[in-house]
């Protein structure tokens, strides 16, 4: 008796136990010990010839699907019929058309068949050009995130009323060398922020706030003060920090 032979005259299927391949033999099936006996020695090949037969018919309904066109086709009322392109179409609007004969020809259903190629093309012509554009769009942000070095020096995303998460870290310009060390923020009912590491200016404590172009402080006395313009490497590193952010940059509220 062949593998086949044995899979189809025992009904024998496929199973998992205790996480391993195993196999299922239907109880009314009622194979003697002996049969068993001589299914347990071919397991191995029971089992390949089980999964090459799963991929030959998943293999199959993905081809079928792929190549059947659905589509309406009016007359006195609406009928859904498809086709299968690797076949004869017309033969097949010919068979569909006999079939409904009181309310539609082979012309009426061959002009539904055509209109909804076309519609088919436009579709698979929209989702190429936003696959496209999804993949551009991808290249890009991998482009953007490699343009910065960041190394996390200390993180904590802890978060309540209290507790404000935080990610301190140090960026790094490949292409020119610069670094500083700034601390991400995402305060709560305020929002995300990123404070240097480092003084502004000379007698001044690390912090401040990058507003536009410009780095300020706060003074007890007046308030928020701008101190100096950002470098070019600053506002380039805030940016970075923005759009890869190592914290959420949502609201909390």
């Amino acid at each position: 008796m062949t593998i086949t032979e044995m899979i189809k005259k025992f009904g024998i299927t496929l199973a998992m136990q205790n996480g391993e391949e195993a196999l299922r033999v239907p109880s009314y099936k009622k194979p003697t010990s002996k049969q068993l006996s001589e299914i347990k020695a071919v397991k191995p090949e029971i089992i390949a010839e089980l999964k090459r037969a799963e991929a030959e018919k998943k293999a199959e309904r993905e081809a079928t699907e792929k190549a059947t066109v659905t589509f309406l086709v009016v007359g006195w009322e609406s009928h859904e019929i498809s086709v299968d392109t690797r076949y004869d179409v017309d033969e097949q609007l010919r068979k569909i058309a006999d079939y409904y004969s009181d309310d539609m020809t082979f012309e009426s259903a061959k002009k539904a068949y055509e209109k909804a190629i076309g519609k088919e093309e436009e579709i698979k012509e929209a989702q190429a050009e936003e696959e496209k554009a999804e993949k551009e769009k991808a290249e890009i942000m991998k482009s953007e995130k490699s343009s910065m070095n960041v190394e996390v020096i200390k993180m904590n995303k802890r978060q309540s009323e209290e507790h404000d998460p935080f990610a301190t870290v140090k960026i790094t310009d490949p292409k020119t060398g610069e670094s500083a060390q700034f601390t991400c923020r995402n305060i709560f009912d305020f929002g995300f922020v990123i404070n240097p590491d480092y003084p502004l200016a000379d007698g001044l404590e690390p912090g401040g706030i990058l507003m536009g172009d410009n780095w300020q402080t706060w003074k007890d006395e007046g308030g928020w003060y701008s101190v100096r313009k950002a470098t070019e490497f600053e506002k380039k590193a805030t940016a970075y920090l923005r759009k890869f952010s190592p914290l959420s940059t949502s609201v909390r509220m």
